[in-house]
């Protein structure tokens, strides 16, 4: 199996199992196979389709390993058991109540989008929130985000998309993108949060 690297940065971040198919040129059930194994890691949502969640970064690591050694080589006789499954992120409801240390908050998002730009564009803002341009417009429209103009475009300063995610108008987003939930579980665990994401209902 050969996957091209270039071919899967044209990708969204965040993948669905069609989308793997595609971007590995595999059939649904080879794809099956990778996730049901725990070879590539994923969200099952338990809906009836498009129930899995699947980070482009597990499939670029996977790929990578794979394009090194042959497929047929590197997979044992019996496949090892997959690990215990992610929390359910799509389909859960997750407390994003803020601990008291915002600071704490302030430098893990800061962590996250470590690989961007001081001033980034309104279309990185979009692939690390994972929110449309459109809905980003809004953001600037409104004045809940602050741009700087240069020349036509919009261009957001790391600080104030840092101002904006704290505040509550990101945090009480109604209908949240995956990206932006897995930030907020992550943000959860790594606060040690022992309740955990609820069951049913929307954010």
């Amino acid at each position: 199996m050969k996957i091209d690297l270039n071919e899967l940065k044209s990708y969204p971040n965040i993948m669905s199992k069609e989308q793997l198919c595609k971007a590995c040129h595999i059939s649904k059930r080879t794809a099956l196979f990778l996730l049901e194994n725990g070879l590539i890691p994923h969200i099952d949502t338990g809906k009836r389709t498009r129930c899995y969640i699947i980070r482009k970064a597990d499939v670029i690591a996977f790929a990578r390993k794979q394009n090194s050694e042959s497929f047929r080589k590197e997979q044992p006789q019996q496949p090892a058991a997959p690990e215990p499954v992610q929390e359910v992120i799509s389909s859960v409801r997750i407390k994003t109540q803020m601990p008291k240390d915002s600071e704490v908050i302030r430098r893990f998002y800061k962590s996250k989008m470590s690989a961007y730009p001081d001033v980034m564009s309104t279309a990185q803002v979009t692939e690390f929130t994972g929110y449309n341009r459109h809905t980003v417009g809004r953001w600037i429209s409104t004045g809940k985000l602050r741009p700087l103009r240069v020349g036509h475009k919009h261009m957001i300063p790391k600080v104030y998309l840092l101002d904006f995610m704290m505040s509550d108008g990101f945090s009480k987003i109604v209908r949240k993108t995956s990206e932006h939930k897995m930030l907020l579980w992550e943000l959860v665990k790594k606060k040690g949060d022992k309740s955990g994401p609820q069951k049913g209902g929307r954010e």
